[in-house]
């Protein structure tokens, strides 16, 4: 069901306004009360025009009202003063003709026709379009009073409807008005007699009228019973609203009787007229908010008379309009000013009181509303049902006049000054949104909920008056769009709501319509006149030639016709695609950076967003046609900043961003044509899109050429029959046209007729209008867009022309083109013209509006913005190689956004190289996009390509952490899309290794999907039921077996893959498994150890067949993954397999050690928990243990003392094995020391037996108690007393001390090797005896190695503490677990460890001992050792997990680790300062400088030439970061701590002249924070500004001092200006208050250089930086760094760097230079005494 038309509309609209108004008459006060006199002096609408040129910069909503008062005093009121000429309307000769409202004085000529005949598209399948305004033909017939049929003056023949039969005929008399002929048939007599007593009434109520009026001039008294009216405070005569409603009615009913208004007195028909002018005058310069809210309690009363005043203005306004639309009017008996003075009341009521209310919002406080007097008045009227019901009509009368106005200026050509006012009023309503959901007292309660909202119908009213204007009068387009533009800041909301309701439902926002329906206006012929004057002449001519049939001429005039459609259709292309770029340019213009702008910056690119958003969601659309060209010269604007040098960093983050937009809907919209995407394609789509030209050449055939006009044609078919808008018909004729005359150019050349010189060329010369055809001509031949020219300025103006067009186009198609431009122009124009004849038609089905859809973007695939496809992806390929970081990245998220939509991109080779090579980008950002945009294709494919597979994956290990979280979601999806089992055993070591990720998030991640991809698929196993013989591994069914095979080998793989020692690879599989035991429930936890032993039975199952195949590395494998399960559950071994291990303990090679190793911590781990024991079993392995430590290497002895001492103690029970063991090494160790203590030497061979026995009486003595066990049980023990009675631990102590000693530095390298054995034998022993580490010999020792030891020696014990640490904590951890509860020293409380060492001695040895050596233990921390370093950092993470010292203590070494160069140890602080930040908090940073200044000695260690920068490319990215940029990164999200860090980087630069010596400042110090300052990432102004304001503190203060200073020296003649060249003796001695004032200055200079750049860097105002105030809280700005500019500073500024010295000349130098800047200083103001 098709909706109503907007003529129906308007006139169901009218009668309600009627019948509103009618009911409100009754309630009407006496007219005859009336205000007093007011003055109005009255002024030309040009003098108006031109004092309201002060205003255009204006937006519309600060603009005052149209006044024409002068300055008000008390009322709203003035006295009217009209001046004689306008009241001696009687006498219409002293009416001036000359200057009228509108530009012809003369009489509506015929050219003045209905709407629907300005524009007509004629063949035999066309229908001439309708004016939506209009109502349909049968409504003209019988109008009722509210809605009058226009005269025949504006009434379309009816046969205009009609298509010429065949061939092209000229249009004679079809241009003539229709003669009265036309009337419904009637009698005679009845007609003539109505018509007689029509006319008669209406002459009696006038000359009623006219009598009144003039007996009050006669005899100025006012009649009570007269016809006229009058207030109180003026006498100007008026009529009343019913008086004027019936002459209207009875004058409308005359003029659709008779035609014509000749039978009435036009003298008296303008008096009233001016009566009625008069009412709406003395109402013009009401403003009944302003007045009520004076003295709301006073003027009550007059407020509701002065408010039917108003409406009763608003009535007559609308029926002054009627009657000058639909009567023939001479305009020499109206006022001049009649016009114009009812566009002033409408603009100033809607100023004063409709925008007022609609702006109002209920939630608003009244407190701090800028409409808080328009809400008092709101709740004055509010109380009043009358006044409420008729405010309630405002917006009906004023749509009603909107409408009035739309069909004037369609009729008239009106005056510039009555344009501007007309223009203004229908731009204000877009500005001013209405909140449905609070009612407003303009909007009628009877309203019907779903009705349309009035205001929303007033902004289309409105916008149909701006469109005709921007398509009649080309001149007004710029100052309108410049209004427009200025006003959007006055948008109250512009949010997601979109109120301009589509075709299918969809909305867009109001603003982004008008917008293209402007610029869609702008393509319209503005000279429709005049090209049609000039085709009669060419026509007559035509017609002359065919008589003679001469066909040369006939081509020459055709020719010229097109020559003059090309040239116009090339002008409206111009001017479309002008406001386009004006409009996007503007609002990209306010988006800029750094752009400082009365409105938010924020809304104005949000405007920007929604706008463009909007294009995109009417884009190819058949009624929105100028989406494309917008997009089109939006796509050019964009590839203009990329490729600019100076453009804003924000602007082409935006190209980059919409070009991935465009070429996504350009790409999607091909796949679609092509039938390549998932939604159905018709097959004749497909076909089309095969057949029609892409590009349109000489070769092209003239069938395909013909094919793609008759799919134009079925599109402007579709557009007329749905009823589409002119202007949207005008656009597709002036886009397609423009395209063809553009080939036609290039075909037609070799075929034209040069005219000859003779009197028969004179005679057909044809006089033109137009002056812009030679203009363009030369412009539009040399024009190729290959096959393209839809928009000159959207393209590039490329001079394509081939020399080879010499060669002639097929005559065809020359003249196809030819005949197809002539049926475009002749619609353009509204005539008749037939198709061009085809030898074959194209049949299209039966279409539906998704099928129009598809036509449109098949229409447009054939224009530049689709044919630029390759060219805008180029230009996104491009800026994946740029330099800036942001712009890479915004790239490749524009490569991701179309991949996502078209995959199959991703397949092109140049697009997956660039992509892939930013895999390995410097930057993590652009390493997170590019991963991004390879896991999006990836994600989409069914088979992975490997090698692509293998480029991403290899950045699991990615130093930035949101690439390796995106990794490790990326692998899971891809784990299931493998078939090969090497890949699916790569993705599962990946993702294992990422279980001991440092981030929290990633660890968990990681845990979650490696359980989901290894121990997930069982499930699937086990629901296949098959049970029938158990449910064990050994009963399963093969294939079952087999599937369980499948899965533990991915498992055993992915061990293999990680790091080969035993340690690495048992400690991330082990992990995951107690993990997911630790954290599921009681049944999960039973079906995981189901699973869990179907693995380990499958493991030993393939071991038995490794083993037979003597494949060694893959057992070792198996081995590897069965200790990873049983060492978190150990029941899961069955003793059958435990036997089957211990032959692997027999080592006959090499390998076998790495197998013994595996059992070794399998016994050791799992036995002691074993329910069962078979001694003969646990005998034979003591045995094999014997033998094997007996001949094992030293890397082994650990693991074989271990699980030999845990069978012994809790399994076999014979402890004699471990005491005859320990004799034997004591013994041999006490006969060493004997011999070396009297200088003997080692007998050869018995080296490697000491350093064995040195570590087995360690580990013998930290796995098994001795003495303790000796007090238990004294008899199983005797044996021990053989060996020593004593105290087994004091004997092995004292042993392993000796071999530590200075003496063994004489054995050389065999005595340090001795030694560092000896040493870890002590950390083994210490691990069980604590107390022993702070003996007297021990810490002695420790204070030797930490004073003279060797790196090795002190990497050694760095080991020893780390070793020591962590069996406290295993030890601490054991009794809590044995206790129930927290041990008393595990909760620490860091004040009390800062010095006070009472209390330390409770803290337990490890805390005490770190107090000790904390100093050293962070001094090798700094070392220049790699070794030695990396081991100091572990204690130092030790201590700061354990809570054994202060962090404060640790935090300068932490802070200088995360400066290092070396990324593995800098990674590693940044993790342990991010822990002591969130654990600590700003208790930390109470000794920032210190940490500051520990850096600085750091980066000096590590550079020996002294060269410290304080930046450098060390984050990954290649812009430049602060080396303290990592820390900066830890403490900027907390206020305080971040404010700390910034004031530790100016405090150095706060010295004292008087106090301060030479030695004291450290020039280079100061440049490194000096560097790291200005390469900071700041955020907001508040950061900026704080740094600036202690800059500035420092400057007033220090600076003040030594300017005086500086000032002395240069009046004592010690300061003398010196020149770069100069020589100067380094021999001379500088005097040391000289020395320390130049220093000083140098210092300052770095300070102010570093103020000034961060200023311009930032774009600060100096007024911000003056008023700026630390303890005063303010909304801060966001704030980013010019990257246009070069952030660095040139320090050869100064002489001093340059020449690396401190002489005279360098010391001058830098005063000179201090002096300049701190005077040039616009923020640090000194004293003024200075001097």
């Amino acid at each position: 069901m098709r909706l109503k038309s907007r003529a129906l509309k308007t006139r169901e609209n009218d009668e309600k306004v009627k019948q509103d108004t009618s009911s409100l008459e009754a309630d009407s006060l006496d007219k005859t009360k009336r205000l007093k006199k007011r003055i109005i002096i009255e002024e030309s609408s040009s003098e108006e025009s031109d004092d309201s040129n002060d205003e255009d910069d204006v937006p519309l909503f600060q603009r005052k009202a149209v006044q024409n008062t002068l300055v008000k005093k008390g009322a709203p009121f003035k006295k009217i003063k009209i001046s004689a000429e306008e009241q001696a309307v009687d006498k219409p000769k002293t009416v001036s003709t000359e200057k009228s409202f509108s530009k012809n004085s003369k009489t509506v000529s015929v050219e003045f026709k209905a709407p629907s005949n300005e524009f007509k598209v004629s063949s035999n399948n066309f229908k001439a379009p309708t004016n939506e305004f209009k109502a349909p033909t049968n409504e003209f017939k019988a109008p009722t009073n509210e809605f009058k049929a226009p005269t025949n003056e504006f009434k379309a023949p009816s046969n205009k409807f009609k298509a010429l039969s065949s061939g092209f005929k000229v249009p004679s008399n079809d241009f003539k008005t229709p003669s009265n002929d036309f009337k419904v048939p009637m009698i005679a007599h009845v007609e003539n007699s109505q018509n007689n007593l029509i006319s008669s009434r209406l002459s009696h109520y006038m000359t009623m009228i006219c009598e009144d009026l003039d007996r009050y001039d006669r005899d100025k008294i006012k009649q009570v019973d007269s016809l006229l009216t009058f207030r109180d405070q003026d006498d100007i005569p008026t009529l009343d609203i019913t008086v004027m409603r019936k002459f209207t009615s009875l004058t409308t009913d005359t003029n659709r009787l008779l035609k014509s208004l000749d039978t009435v007195d036009m003298v008296k028909f303008g008096k009233i007229i001016k009566l009625m002018e008069n009412t709406i005058i003395v109402s013009t310069d009401i403003d009944i908010i302003d007045y009520f809210v004076k003295d709301n309690e006073k003027n009550k009363e007059c407020t509701l008379r002065l408010l039917n005043n108003i409406g009763d203005a608003l009535d007559t306004c609308s029926m002054i309009f009627e009657l000058l639309t639909t009567c023939k009017l001479d305009k020499k008996f109206l006022s001049r000013n009649l016009i114009t003075n009812c566009l002033h009341f409408i603009k100033n009521q809607l100023d004063y009181t409709i925008y007022p209310l609609i702006d109002l919002n209920n939630l608003e406080d009244e407190a701090i509303s800028l409409s808080s007097d328009a809400r008092v008045f709101l709740r004055f009227i509010s109380s009043l049902p009358k006044e409420r019901k008729l405010i309630s009509t405002f917006i009906p009368h004023i749509i009603r006049f909107f409408r009035r106005a739309f069909t004037l200026i369609l009729s008239e050509d009106l005056d510039d000054d009555v344009l501007v006012i007309v223009a203004y009023i229908s731009m204000a309503p877009f500005f001013h949104e209405y909140s449905e959901q609070h009612k407003s007292i303009l909007i009628s309660d009877q309203e019907n909920d779903n009705a349309f909202n009035p205001y929303e119908q007033l902004k289309f009213c409105a916008l149909d008056i701006l469109k005709h204007i921007f398509s009649k009068y080309p001149k007004h387009r710029r100052w309108i769009f410049e209004e427009i533009l200025t006003s959007l800041g006055t948008l109250t909301t512009m949010d997601e709501k979109r109120k301009f309701r589509l075709r299918n439902n969809q909305s867009i926002s109001v603003i982004s319509a008008l917008f293209m329906q402007l610029v869609q206006c702008s393509a319209s012929l503005s000279d429709l006149s005049s090209h049609k004057n000039w085709f009669r002449k060419w026509n007559i001519r035509f017609q002359k030639v065919s008589k003679s049939k001469d066909p040369d001429q006939m081509k020459l005039l055709d020719d010229k016709l097109v020559r003059r459609a090309a040239t116009a259709w090339r002008l409206g292309a111009e001017a479309a695609a002008n406001c386009a770029s004006f409009f996007l340019e503007f609002l990209m213009s306010k988006c800029k950076s750094r752009k400082s702008d009365s409105y938010s910056l924020q809304e104005y690119r949000q405007i920007l967003q929604y706008t463009l958003e909007d294009i995109m969601t009417v884009f190819n659309d058949p009624e929105w046609p100028v989406a494309e060209l917008i997009m089109r010269v939006f796509s050019r604007i964009l590839v203009s900043l990329l490729e600019g040098d100076h453009s804003d960093q924000y602007l082409k983050t935006l190209a980059i961003k919409w070009l991935g937009i465009i070429t996504c809907k350009i790409k999607t919209g091909y796949n679609k044509l092509a039938g390549e995407t998932k939604s159905y394609t018709p097959e004749w789509v497909s076909e089309l899109n095969e057949t029609l030209p892409v590009k349109v050449n000489m070769e092209t055939p003239a069938a395909s050429i013909a094919l793609l006009d008759q799919c134009r044609k079925k599109m402007l078919d579709y557009a007329l029959e749905e009823r589409a808008s002119t202007n949207v018909l005008q656009f597709y004729l002036c886009n397609w046209g423009f395209i063809e005359s553009v080939l036609w150019k290039k075909a037609n050349k070799g075929w034209e007729i040069e005219e000859k010189k003779s009197k028969s060329k004179k005679a057909l010369v044809i006089p033109t209008t137009t002056t812009t055809e030679e203009d363009g001509k030369k412009t539009e031949e040399d024009e190729d867009l290959d096959g393209d020219s839809s928009m000159v300025e959207i393209v590039t103006a490329k001079t394509d022309i081939m020399e080879e067009d010499e060669v002639k186009w097929p005559k065809e198609t020359a003249l196809l083109l030819g005949e197809t431009c002539k049926y475009y122009w002749m619609s353009c124009l509204g005539l008749e013209h037939n198709f061009p004849k085809l030898d074959r038609h194209y049949e299209f089905p039966e279409m539906s509006r998704s099928d129009y859809l598809l036509l449109a973007e098949l229409l447009a695939s054939r224009q530049t913005l689709y044919t630029s496809f390759n060219f805008l992806l180029s230009e996104i390929l491009t800026c994946i190689e740029k330099d800036g970081v942001i712009y890479r990245t915004n790239a490749l998220r524009a490569i991701g956004k179309i991949s996502s939509e078209v995959p199959e991109i991703m397949d092109e080779a140049r697009i997956c190289s660039a992509v892939v090579q930013r895999v390995h980008d410097a930057s993590p950002t652009v390493r997170d996009a590019a991963v991004e945009v390879v896991a999006k294709y990836l994600g989409r494919l069914s088979t992975v390509p490997i090698k692509l597979y293998e480029i991403v994956s290899g950045r699991i290990m990615d130093t930035s952490y949101i690439v390796r979280k995106r990794l490790v979601k990326l692998l899971r999806d891809l784990y299931f899309k493998f078939f090969d089992p090497e890949i699916k055993i790569d993705i599962a070591s990946k993702l294992i290794l990422r279980i001991g990720d440092n981030e929290i998030v990633i660890s968990q991640l990681a845990l979650k999907i490696t359980q989901e991809i290894l121990f997930q698929p069982f499930e699937d196993i086990e629901k296949e039921g098959n049970d029938y013989f158990g449910y064990s591994y050994a009963n399963s069914p093969k294939e079952r077996k087999r599937k369980i095979n499948e899965l533990t080998k991915v498992i055993t793989g992915a061990v293999s893959k990680l790091d080969p020692s035993i340690t690495a690879q048992n400690a991330a599989l082990s992990q995951i498994i107690q993990k997911t035991i630790n954290t599921v429930d009681e049944k999960s936890k039973n079906w995981y150890e189901k699973i869990f032993q179907w693995i380990v039975d499958s493991l030993f199952d393939r071991m038995i067949s490794l083993d037979e195949e003597e494949k060694s590395e893959e057992f070792i494998h198996c081995l590897a993954t069965v200790y990873s399960f049983t060492k978190s559950c150990p029941n899961l071994l069955r003793e059958t397999q435990i036997s089957m291990l211990q032959p692997y303990l027999c080592i006959s090679s090499d390998e076998d050690w790495t197998k013994a190793r595996y059992v070794l911590t399998i016994y050791r781990d799992v036995l002691p928990k074993m329910k069962y024991h078979d001694p003969a079993f646990t005998q034979s392995v003591e045995r094999v243990l014997m033998q094997l430590l007996s001949k094992c290497p030293l890397d082994t002895i650990s693991k074989g003392v271990s699980c030999l001492c845990v069978i012994i103690d809790r399994i076999s029970y014979r402890y004699n094995i471990l005491i005859k063991m320990l004799g034997s090494c004591i013994n041999k160790l006490r006969q060493v020391r004997e011999l070396i203590s009297h200088g003997g030497d080692l007998v050869n061979g018995s080296f490697a037996g000491v350093l064995k026995m040195l570590m087995i009486c360690g580990l013998l003595c930290q796995h098994f108690e001795f003495d303790k066990k000796r007090e238990q049980e004294p008899e199983a023990m005797q044996a021990l007393n053989l060996v020593y009675k004593g105290e087994i631990n004091t004997l092995v102590f004292d042993l392993l001390q000796f071999f530590t000693g200075d003496i063994m530095d004489e054995l050389k390298e065999e005595g340090i090797t001795m030694r560092m054995t000896a040493l870890q034998g002590l950390g083994y022993f210490f691990a069980s005896y604590p107390t022993f580490m702070i003996s007297k010999t021990s810490l002695a020792l420790m204070d030797k190695i930490f004073k003279e030891g060797t790196n090795e020696l002190q990497t050694q014990l760095m080991c020893v503490f780390q070793e020591f640490l962590a069996a406290e904590e295993k030890r601490i951890d054991r009794r809590e677990e044995l206790s129930g509860g927290s041990v008393d020293f595990k909760d620490i409380d860091v004040d009390i460890l800062l010095g006070n060492t009472e209390e330390c001695a409770e803290l337990g040895v490890n805390g005490s001992l770190m107090q000790r050596y904390l100093r050293r233990i962070l001094k090798c921390a700094l070392s220049k050792s790699d070794e030695l370093r990396y081991a100091a950092f572990e204690v130092v993470s030790a201590i700061i997990h354990q809570g054994l010292a202060h962090p404060v203590l640790c935090m300068p070494v932490i802070v200088a680790a995360e400066t290092s160069p070396d990324i593995i140890l800098r990674t590693k602080a940044y993790y342990l300062h991010k822990y002591t930040h969130d654990k600590y908090g700003a208790v930390l940073y109470s000794r920032m400088s210190e940490y500051l200044s520990t850096s600085y000695d750091y980066q000096k260690l590590l550079f020996d030439d002294g060269h410290v920068q304080g930046y450098g490319k060390r984050g990954g990215d290649s812009k430049v970061d602060p080396v303290l940029g990592l820390t900066f990164s830890v403490l900027k999200d907390k206020k305080r701590p971040r404010f700390d860090f910034f004031s530790a980087l100016i405090k150095p630069f706060a010295l004292d002249l008087k106090s301060s010596s030479s030695d004291d400042i450290d020039i280079n110090y100061l440049k490194y924070l000096a560097e790291n300052t200005i390469t900071l990432d700041l955020c907001t102004t508040e950061e900026v500004l704080y740094i600036v304001y202690y800059m500035d503190r420092t400057l007033m203060t220090v600076g003040a001092d030594l300017l005086s200073y500086v000032s002395y020296l240069k009046k004592q003649g010690i300061l003398k200006p010196v020149t770069d060249d100069e020589t100067v003796d380094d021999q001379d001695e500088l005097d040391h208050d000289f020395i320390v004032a130049s220093k000083m200055s140098v210092a300052l200079c770095i300070l102010m250089y570093v103020k000034n750049l961060l200023v311009e860097l930032y774009d600060i105002p100096d007024d911000e930086i003056r008023e700026f105030n630390p303890n005063i809280k303010k909304k801060a700005r966001d704030v980013t760094k010019d990257s246009e500019m070069d952030g660095l500073i040139d320090w050869h500024q100064l002489l001093y760097f340059k020449q690396g010295k401190l002489n005279r000349t360098t010391a001058s130098d830098a005063c000179f230079k201090f002096e300049y800047l701190i005077m040039s200083d616009t923020t640090a103001v000194i004293a003024e005494d200075t001097h």
